[in-house]
This record gives structure tokens, C-alpha cells and sequence, in this order.
């Protein structure tokens, strides 16, 4: 136990559990499991049939016991992992982690629901296609890991989710959805005895099932450099998005850049905001976002990622008219952050927003349990319990040698998504020029 509270316990069939006991009105569980997007272009629809029915509820009973008393039931597909998650008061005891892990353990892929499922999916998809956000993010991530598990991640794959058949999709779910693949994590006054009582009753195996690795390309060893791509999409606006590979999570420079993307424009006090937005308004938004997203090498689903493993992305949307002078203000501002050492009351004040917002998360059950969840994910719980140290650590020198080093104006991918009816050509020539 490495936190007043908080447990890990990994089982004999690999199956690992944590929980973080909080004496809260309200109680969150989840059940996660090792294989995403990255792995199977069919995990999403994997991951909407295990809400149709097991060998004791019916998909109808699954809905209305997950929601009762006002409770809250949902899933999100990640690129290497997938999370089953509930909150409920804390008065509804372990009942909500009963049909989680009778939802996980025994679900039977009801026939009916099958077409029913994948007509819901492939819908999904074809509306997030034409979000303008998600057009940039998935061109920045194309770009910068081309020919990696990430780049196979972004790109909807409708043919194999069109053909791949009940039989094929209960091979992938028998052979991913097991003990040593699955996490399972709590938070609110919940005992850790009882838990893992739980989690036996519906996983009893005592031994640990080994797991075929999914060997997939290794990235290029050097990032793209300032490649500039144009897309059609946007409706009056130009929406840009500039895209700089990164660090994972347990990299020593992640807190750096932790607190470069708060710096840069992750609030309405950051350098970005300030200058195209406050004092020029020449944007409608600008913001920074710092993913950092990886399969660990020791996982059992192999999916080789190490060097460079996160994106630290920089959107904005504005009129066409103001793509020169936006564009002048990203790259001087990641110049002056790469020339000259930030004050240390900027500094400072950037720290406290960091710190401020981890903490906001861990005041409620259910981002708490996510924010754990996405530790284990990337075997990082260790730094987890000391981010605000790491934090706190970071120096002005450390925030000028990753912008250097990760978010040099000259590198990185620079997409544009323009109106149908503007010029590419002009798009492109006014980029250079800037």
C-alpha cells in the first residue's frame, strides 16, 4: 500500500485489483481490460455487446440495475485498453460490481443484437468522421506514428467491423476478455476483503492464462518535421491543429511537459489565450492538450511503443482570414518558451494550476477511478501517488529543454481542416510564408 488507503492486489490468475478507500456518498467501480483499438478494429463492438445479456440478466436487466437510484453505467474504447464503468451511492453496496463482473466473466452475444450492434457502431463512426477535432487528432496521430499500432488505432477499419462474424468475435472476447487482462478498480467506503471476494466468485480460475502477443510494426525513429496537411471539412471557420510527438507517462520529462501544455493554453490564463484570443481576437478557441498514450513492453498484449509515446497538440478555430497571424503566434510562442526561461511566478502559478486540477479529479469517486485506472494501464501507479512532487520539481530550465526537444515551431505536423470552398493552395502558401 502505497497511499493512506489504497490498495493493489494482483490475484494468482493475474487478474489485478485496486481500490482506493473513501468514506464518500458515493461508490465507483470499473472493470478494465488490456485490448483496445490498437489491438482489434472489432473492439468497440465488443465492447457494446457485453451490455446485451449474460447466462442470468438480460440486457434489460443489465440497464435497469446499473441505473437504479440514479445511477450511472457506461464504457469508452482506448487504443490499448478498454473500461467498463459505474457509479452509484454508496448505499447500493457491491450490487453495481456484481454486473460488471457478470458482464465481463459470462455475457453470451445474443444472435438478434449482433446486426442490431454493429448498425450502432459503424454509425458512431460515421458521425465522429465529420467532427472537425477529431479529423485534426486523427490526422495528427496518422502522421506522426505512421505505420505503428497507433496510425492503425485512428483509422476506422468499416470492413472488418461490416464482416467479422459472431463466431470471430467470441474468439477475440474468449481469448483477451481473461483474468490475467483484466483490472478491476473501486473507489468509496468499499473493504478490500470483499472485493476480491466479488472478483473470485466471478473469476475462480487459480491459474494465469498466458495471452498471444499481437507483434505489431515498430515506429520510425525520427518524427516528421514540419509537414503541413490540408483537409476539407470545415463549414465557414479554418480549424488548425499542430502536433508534436512526446513522452509516456513514466518518462522522466513528462511532468516538464505536464506543465508546458498548461503554459502553452490548457486555461483562459495561458500564453495562447492571452495573445490570439484576449488581446488580438483573432480566434474563437485555442487550446493545448497533452496525451500521453502507451502500451507498456511488459504488457502481455505486445504493442512496442517506447520512444516516443504522447502528443502534445496545440487547436484553434478562427476565421480563414486570420490563418498568418494565428499560425505566427503558436511559433512564436513555442520560440520564446524555447529561447528564454519562463519567470518563476509563471512558473509557479502553472505548477498550481496542474496540481489544482489532479486534485479536483480526486474529489469525486468516478474520476478518481478512471485516473487509477489509466495508471495501471500505463504501469505507472508509482508515479501516480508522487505527481505532485513531480511536479513541484520541474525548473524554468526544464520547460525550455522540452520545448526544444518535443515542440520545436520548425517540427512537428500542422493540419488544417478548411471550408470546401477555400483554396489549398493559397492555405498552404500563406502556412509557409508565416
Amino acid at each position: 500500500m502505497s497511499k493512506e488507503g489504497f490498495f493493489k492486489t494482483v490475484l494468482p490468475n493475474g487478474l489485478t485489483v485496486l481500490l482506493q478507500r473513501q468514506d464518500r456518498g458515493s461508490m465507483s467501480f470499473g472493470i478494465g481490460v488490456r485490448f483496445g483499438a490498437a489491438h482489434h478494429p472489432a473492439s468497440h463492438l465488443l465492447e457494446h455487446l457485453l451490455f446485451k445479456g449474460t447466462k442470468t440478466r438480460t440486457a434489460l436487466d443489465i440497464r435497469r440495475e446499473a441505473v437504479r437510484c440514479g445511477g450511472h453505467q457506461d464504457a469508452f474504447v482506448g487504443f490499448f485498453s478498454t473500461f467498463f464503468i459505474t457509479k452509484n451511492l454508496a448505499s447500493r453496496g457491491y450490487e453495481p460490481l456484481n454486473i460488471l463482473c457478470d458482464m465481463v466473466a459470462n455475457s453470451v452475444f445474443p444472435e438478434e443484437e449482433m446486426e442490431r450492434e454493429r448498425n450502432v457502431v459503424l454509425s458512431e463512426h460515421e458521425a465522429r468522421s465529420k467532427e472537425s477535432e477529431t479529423i485534426l487528432m486523427d490526422r495528427i496521430y496518422r502522421t506522426l506514428y505512421c505505420n505503428t499500432q497507433l496510425e492503425r488505432a485512428v483509422v476506422d477499419d468499416e470492413y472488418t467491423l461490416r464482416k467479422i462474424t459472431r463466431k470471430e468475435l467470441l474468439k477475440l472476447y474468449q481469448t483477451y476478455y481473461v483474468p490475467s487482462q483484466l483490472i478491476v478498480v473501486g473507489v468509496g467506503p468499499a473493504e478490500n476483503d470483499k472485493v476480491i471476494e466479488i472478483v473470485q466468485k466471478y473469476f475462480p480460475q487459480k491459474e494465469k492464462i498466458s495471452v498471444e502477443s499481437i507483434v505489431m510494426p515498430q515506429e520510425s525513429t525520427i518524427p516528421p518535421s514540419g509537414k503541413i496537411v490540408v483537409a476539407e471539412g470545415g463549414k465557414s471557420q479554418v480549424h488548425l491543429m499542430a502536433g508534436f510527438r512526446a513522452v509516456p507517462r513514466t518518462h522522466p520529462d513528462f511532468y516538464a511537459l505536464r506543465v508546458l501544455s498548461m503554459i502553452i493554453g490548457e486555461s483562459v490564463s495561458s500564453r495562447l489565450f492571452e495573445v490570439a484570443r484576449e488581446r488580438a481576437g483573432l480566434v474563437y478557441n485555442i487550446s493545448s492538450h497533452f496525451d500521453t498514450i502507451r502500451s507498456s513492453w511488459k504488457s502481455i498484449l505486445k504493442a512496442d511503443c517506447t520512444s516516443y509515446h504522447g502528443t502534445l497538440r496545440i487547436y484553434s478555430q478562427f476565421s480563414p482570414k486570420n490563418i498568418g497571424r494565428v499560425e505566427r503566434i503558436i511559433r512564436g510562442e513555442l520560440g520564446r518558451l524555447a529561447s528564454n526561461v519562463v519567470s518563476l511566478e509563471e512558473l509557479k502559478r502553472n505548477k498550481e494550476q496542474v496540481i489544482g486540477r489532479h486534485q479536483l479529479g480526486l474529489q469525486g469517486t468516478h474520476q478518481y477511478m478512471r485516473m487509477l485506472f489509466a495508471a495501471e494501464v500505463n504501469e505507472s501507479i508509482d508515479e501516480f501517488h508522487r505527481f505532485e512532487d513531480g511536479i513541484w520539481a520541474v525548473t524554468e530550465q526544464d520547460i525550455k529543454q522540452v520545448t526544444r526537444n518535443y515542440c520545436n515551431p520548425s517540427s512537428g505536423v500542422w493540419v488544417i481542416l478548411k471550408p470546401k470552398h477555400q483554396n489549398c493552395a493559397h492555405l498552404k502558401k500563406t502556412l509557409k510564408k508565416s
